[in-house]
């Protein structure tokens, strides 16, 4: 895609056919949830974390036949006072099958 970020929605026939063909070349689709919710947002709840990291997994899921098995956290954040994860990232990401979390130091903050 010439370098150009891909944000794939769930229209996107044309751009999802392309990222599924990627996976033949190993190349793995992890989410970054929904819509960039900051997942340190106090006034999230059980079902908003679902729509965030479950649910992009499943938009994935359904149009790439892949299962997700990376979240990539927004803003590079999800970890509590106590440097780890909070509990409700870590719950969401097991009842999804997600085994890998990675947040990138540093990361934008709203």
């Amino acid at each position: 895609m010439d370098g150009q970020l891909v944000s794939l929605k769930t229209q996107d026939d044309d751009l999802w056919a392309t990222a599924k063909g990627w996976l033949e070349h190993g190349i793995e689709l992890a989410t970054h949830t929904h819509s960039h919710q900051n997942l340190l947002d106090a006034s999230l709840k059980a079902e908003d974390y679902q729509r965030e990291i479950g649910g992009s997994a499943q938009v994935i899921f359904d149009h790439a036949e892949q299962a997700v098995t990376t979240l990539v956290l927004p803003y590079g954040n999800g970890l509590g006072p106590d440097g780890a994860l909070i509990a409700p990232i870590v719950e969401t990401c097991r009842a999804n099958g997600i085994g890998m979390v990675v947040g990138v130091a540093g990361g934008a903050r709203r």
